[in-house]
């Protein structure tokens, strides 16, 4: 697959110097940009340093990248790095393999299932009765939807997925291998008391708790449109109602998103986040990667949660929070600066001691003279 700089220059909204009909084949950071038909990507500080690497005779940099391009025959210039990275890439991206319609041989569908024109159901998977699959859905194969499941239109549906009794998810979703809806959320309780409860108001390890009761997830999980869900990734469904994903959130590989949580309308999920039960979450939230947070707090809109951060706590809109605990960014970065300052201040009480110890052994010696004088 190759486009032209011209036409790479139509779909980014670039300025170019250079042929406009030259063709580019890849996209390459500078330092694997081995070929003459590759285009150099270096719109960010990082990748310019590697430029001199580059054995493209095109390249493409941010608006206001005032790097030595002579190198280069063929230069595109872009004001938004990131979108255009975007558009390049869904333009250089390879067609997605033709499975065609209808069901595999090996593919197992309940009789009252429903399946919408163009729907493809790959070899063993399995729809469960009274689900419906919406119009042009791939399950590709060892995709199991139970019962009574509402999937919409346009979805990709990767191997492995598994599907919960009662979930209902929208229209154009991705679901990445082996993630799983639906699972039953983690809910338990003792026999005599809740012995978790007591340690946190106490601050003491209870003894003996009993046998531990289980409390069946009778919710389920809805889910809305232009949803993706990474690899390995697993949402509960609620006790009682709904764990519900709003349209547009992206949800990273290997997170944990507990029963009855509430995520918003385009947020990001990061790798290896854990979101406790009845979480919730405001619109176009980030949650930076390997991030928990505890049971029942509720986050607002427009929020940056900065990596491996600990959140036990409401987080107002609009803010930007990291640590362990999880706190306002510029207190967060002045207690990682105050920790990293310890040895110093350890250093110096340490010389103080050592100064007041000298100075009490001269006033002791001078005690001592004053003494043998009288």
């Amino acid at each position: 697959m190759s486009h032209t700089i011209a036409q790479i220059a139509e779909i980014t909204g670039a300025s170019f110097t250079g042929d406009g009909n030259w063709s580019v084949e890849r996209l390459m950071p500078p330092n694997m940009a081995t070929q003459e038909h590759d285009l150099a990507l270096a719109m960010n500080a990082d990748s310019l340093r590697h430029l001199s690497k580059a054995r493209a005779r095109s390249v493409i940099v941010s608006q206001d990248c005032d790097a030595d391009l002579s190198a280069f025959d063929h230069v595109l210039r872009v004001a938004a790095p990131r979108i255009t990275l975007s558009h390049l890439t869904t333009l250089f991206a390879p067609e997605p393999a033709v499975l065609g319609s209808g069901v595999h041989p090996l593919a197992v569908v309940d009789a009252s299932a429903q399946l919408e024109a163009g729907t493809f159901i790959g070899p063993f998977c399995t729809v469960g009765a009274g689900s419906r699959v919406g119009a042009g859905t791939m399950l590709i194969s060892h995709v199991a939807v139970g019962a009574d499941v509402t999937i919409g239109e346009n979805g990709i549906f990767h191997p492995g997925v598994r599907i919960g009794d009662g979930c209902r998810l929208g229209s154009r979703m991705i679901v990445h291998g082996n993630a799983v809806i639906g699972a039953d959320g983690f809910g338990f309780a003792t026999a005599d008391a809740d012995v978790v409860a007591t340690a946190k108001a106490s601050g003491k390890a209870v003894g003996n708790q009993g046998a531990l009761l289980r409390i069946a997830s009778l919710g389920n999980v809805e889910i809305g449109d232009d949803v993706e869900i990474g690899a390995g990734s697993c949402i509960d469904r609620a006790t009682f109602a709904t764990t519900r994903i709003g349209n547009g959130t992206k949800i990273d590989n290997l997170v944990q998103i507990g029963h009855n949580v509430t995520i918003g309308n385009d947020c990001r999920i990061c790798g290896c986040v854990a979101l406790s039960g009845s979480v919730v979450v405001g619109d176009r939230t980030v949650v930076g990667g390997n991030t928990g947070i505890a049971d029942r707090v509720e986050i607002g809109e427009d929020v940056l949660i900065m990596a491996s951060s600990s959140v036990g706590s409401r987080v107002p809109s609009r803010a930007v929070y990291g640590g362990t605990p999880a706190v306002p960014r510029d207190r967060a970065l002045e207690q990682v600066m105050n920790i990293s300052r310890l040895r110093f201040l350890f250093r110096d009480v340490k010389r103080l001691k050592e100064r007041m110890a000298s100075l009490e052994g001269e006033n002791i010696s001078e005690g001592d003279g004053e003494d043998r004088q009288a």
